[in-house]
């Protein structure tokens, strides 16, 4: 295929365009780029939640996020007495009852099963012939034995 129009020996043809129809040097072809979707509501909501701003708590000045503000001061108001903030509050321990309740205390089916998981640790380590460190006497100093299978217990 031939051109009678071309510059210099430049066929024109299947990506090879004229050369006056290519992007100018410096231009692309979408300068614009792709338009961005439009946000729904709960990501504006979302994003608007996580920005942060600055408190007076205790006469100090702190970096919070909008989220914890609101939160802080639900609680503020449910515990001055605000009927609608302690039914709000309420209600969202209801939903979800899960939420900052970490249990301190260890109760004894807890405490039974990780003493079976470390115990079942300590006779593979043993099978293994790894060096055990017992503690005796639980008393006021703990005393360290170092089982070594072939000399015996070792006071240490």
């Amino acid at each position: 295929m031939e051109n009678d129009n071309r510059e210099g020996e430049y066929e024109i043809g299947y990506g090879k365009p004229p050369r006056h129809t290519r992007f100018q040097k410096g231009q692309s072809g979408n300068s614009r780029g792709r338009p961005r979707t439009a946000k729904n509501f709960a990501t504006i909501v979302g994003e608007a939640l996580r920005e942060t701003v600055v408190i007076n708590e205790n006469g100090r000045r702190k970096k919070a996020t909008k989220a914890d503000v609101i939160g802080k001061q639900l609680v503020n108001k449910a515990a001055k007495g605000d009927h609608r903030s302690t039914h709000l509050l309420i209600s969202f321990e209801e939903k979800h009852p899960l939420i900052n309740r970490q249990s301190t205390t260890t109760t004894s089916a807890e405490l039974e099963e990780k003493t079976n998981i470390l115990a079942s640790a300590v006779g593979i380590l043993a099978d293994l012939g790894v060096p055990i460190p017992a503690v005796t006497d639980r008393g006021k100093a703990a005393v360290l034995i170092t089982t070594d299978l072939e000399t015996g217990p070792k006071s240490g």
